[in-house]
């Protein structure tokens, strides 16, 4: 699996808004890349560069890739906001970073052991997007 924090924009932050939409295309064009005989679905909230008219474009012109959009506003939908809550309140709970550059690294490097976490990975999805269904 790669490596969370490689794709990450947050990574980018000198990024302007209409860059971003360029890292979702590439994103998207490099996973139709490494599945070349099968279907690629990929599951996305609405946010800008996910849906701007570049995206759509490419998403359209792309016969194997079907995207689905979650619905606005739906975080508890998110697989992605639930690493980020894991993250925040379990990985960097009392973290000794002095710096942002420290705090980067340590996030980066905690990302990176997490993407390495498959159980973890799907404990994180499981509480997202399936246990509701049982509620």
């Amino acid at each position: 699996m790669p490596s969370l924090s490689n794709w990450y924009p947050f990574k980018r932050p000198s990024l302007v808004p209409f860059q971003r939409p360029l890292i979702v295309i590439d994103f998207l064009s490099q996973m139709l890349k490494h599945h070349k005989r099968r279907h690629l679905v990929v599951v996305m909230d609405q946010a800008p560069p996910h849906t701007s008219k570049k995206t759509t474009a490419f998403i359209h012109s792309q016969p194997r890739l079907h995207v689905f959009h979650l619905p606005k506003y739906s975080p508890d939908w998110n697989p992605d906001e639930k690493v980020w809550n894991h993250l925040k309140h379990q990985e960097l709970k009392g973290h000794q970073a002095r710096t942002k550059a420290e705090l980067t690294t340590l996030t980066h490097n905690k990302l990176d052991r997490l993407s390495q976490d498959p159980e973890m990975l799907r404990g994180i999805f499981f509480r997202c997007c399936i246990a509701e269904l049982w509620d």
